[in-house]
C-alpha cells in the first residue's frame, strides 16, 4: 500500500522538537567536542613549552599525559556517540521502537539520548496512526456492499479484496 492518505497530525505539544531545538542539541554536541579539542590543543602546546623551553620538564611530562588522556577521552566520546547513532538507526531500520536510551541529565550524552527517545516516540505514533488507518481501510472494504479489489499498480499484487468481489469473480480465495 503506497498511499493511505494523510496521516493525522501528531500532538506537537508533547514533542516540541522544532528546528531551534535541533540546532540547540547540535550546538551542545559540537560544543562538547570543541571544548575537548581546544583543551587538547592547549595542553599540547603547554607540553611543548614545558618540555622544550621551560626548565620544568617534569611538568611537561604531566601535561603530556593529560593531553594524551584528554585526546583518548575525546575519541571515546565521539566513538560512543557514533555507536549510539548506529544502534538507533539500525533499530529504526528494523522497526524496533522498544529501544530507549537513558535520560540522565548529568551524563555527557543526555541531549543525544533525549533526541533519540523523542524521535523514537514520534515514529511509534506515526506507525500506530498508519496501522489504524490500514485497519480502518480493511474494515471499510470488507463491509462494503460493492465489490472492491485493492492492488498495486506496479506488479498487480492484490492486498485487499472483499467478499462481494470474491462472489462476483466466483473465487472464494484469490491467489496473489
Amino acid at each position: 500500500m503506497k498511499n493511505m492518505g494523510s496521516i493525522p497530525l501528531i500532538n506537537k505539544s508533547k514533542y516540541p522538537v522544532d528546528s531551534a531545538d535541533r540546532t540547540l542539541i547540535s550546538r551542545k554536541l559540537q560544543g562538547k567536542v570543541a571544548i575537548r579539542l581546544v583543551g587538547t590543543c592547549i595542553f599540547g602546546c603547554l607540553t611543548g613549552y614545558f618540555v622544550f623551553i621551560s626548565p620544568f620538564w617534569m611538568t611537561g611530562i604531566w601535561t603530556g599525559l593529560l593531553t594524551v588522556s584528554l585526546f583518548i577521552h575525546t575519541m571515546r566520546f565521539v566513538d560512543r556517540s557514533e555507536r549510539k547513532l548506529t544502534a538507533f538507526l539500525q533499530a529504526l531500520r528494523q522497526n524496533d521502537f522498544a529501544v530507549t536510551f537513558p535520560e540522565n541529565a548529568t551524563a555527557d550524552d543526555y541531549d543525544l539520548h533525549q533526541a533519540f527517545n523523542q524521535l523514537n516516540d514520534i515514529f511509534k505514533q506515526l506507525r500506530s496512526a498508519r496501522e489504524s488507518q490500514h485497519q480502518l481501510l480493511q474494515v471499510i472494504v470488507e463491509h462494503a456492499g460493492a465489490p472492491m479489489i485493492c492492488f498495486e499498480d506496479d506488479n498487480g499484487k492484490v492486498y485487499l479484496i472483499n467478499d462481494a468481489a470474491k462472489q462476483l469473480l466466483g473465487m472464494p480465495f484469490l491467489q496473489k
